[in-house]
């Protein structure tokens, strides 16, 4: 998003679309949408159907990307019609 935008938006004074029409807002949406299906294949899932004892850096790290998945998501703002 650029800076204009970026301020038209905490201001309140863009419309709604007006930032999510740029490619960088597509672009780390599809990155989100795609980093948090790898996390739940990846990461998740091995873990609820498997029992398998992870190294402490690996799991460390599995942690580490479930983590930041979660800071992504709370800075998502529900689209209104």
């Amino acid at each position: 998003m650029l800076l204009a935008q970026k301020r038209q938006a905490l201001e309140g004074t863009a419309t709604s679309t007006s930032y999510r029409n740029a490619k960088s807002w597509k672009s780390r949406q599809r990155g989100l949408r795609d980093f948090a299906a790898s996390c739940f294949e990846a990461v998740r899932n091995p873990a609820t159907h498997e029992f398998e004892e992870l190294e402490e850096a690996e799991a460390l790290e599995q942690l580490a990307a479930l983590s930041l998945l979660a800071r992504w998501l709370n800075g998502c703002e529900p689209e209104t019609a």
